[in-house]
């Protein structure tokens, strides 16, 4: 009950906003090329099915992720999920992944969780942590009762060199800092998660 009084009344208008997400943050480079990025489990401005929401809403699962149109030249990619309506100063990232290689097109559900619901390991690819809380791998869609509609961004990008990530658990700031002046593609997935 009072969860839902903030977030319907007190916070309802209080959002990170998407000019703060990696998207926005790591500038373009000049003729950069749009990645197409799909998933099986929702549709481009859909909503997530209730198996890839947080535990305690759903099953916390990642969901399926593929992607085409990979610049030539790419040497490493990159994948983020972040929520960019949290009632917080930035938004959360909920998942992140690098050293994927370009002959790598897809990878399924549950690829970016750790421990007992991961699976299909990519090789080579190491998992960041969110920047709430600092849990280790996906954390799934769960916005605070009533604060509305919340925006997930599943982002790709194709970078010209290896990252310099070579390890588990890095975090949002190291991500960031590793792509800037690399990237020579990118592509958005977005989906939407609402708990009243």
């Amino acid at each position: 009950m009072i969860a839902r009084l903030f977030g319907k009344y007190l916070l309802y208008n209080v959002h990170a906003g998407e000019e703060k997400c990696i998207f926005n943050l790591v500038p373009p480079n000049e003729n950069e090329k749009t990645i197409s990025l799909k998933s099986n489990n929702f549709e481009h401005d859909g909503f997530m099915p209730q198996k890839c929401a947080g535990l305690g809403v759903g099953d916390d699962i990642s969901p399926h992720l593929s992607w085409s149109d990979l610049p030539e030249g790419t040497k490493e990619i990159i994948l983020a999920c972040e929520d960019v309506d949290a009632p917080v100063w930035v938004p959360i990232l909920h998942a992140s992944a690098v050293g994927i290689k370009p002959s790598i097109k897809e990878i399924p559900e549950g690829a970016l969780n750790v421990g007992e619901k991961s699976s299909g390991k990519i090789e080579d690819m190491f998992i960041g942590v969110c920047n709430f809380r600092n849990i280790h791998g996906y954390i799934g869609p769960r916005p605070l009762n009533g604060h509305g509609k919340h925006r997930y961004i599943f982002e790709i990008y194709a970078l010209s060199e290896p990252s310099g990530i070579n390890q588990e658990k890095f975090t949002k700031d190291q991500l960031i800092s590793s792509m800037k002046s690399k990237v020579i593609g990118r592509g958005r997935l977005d989906g939407f998660y609402i708990q009243e």
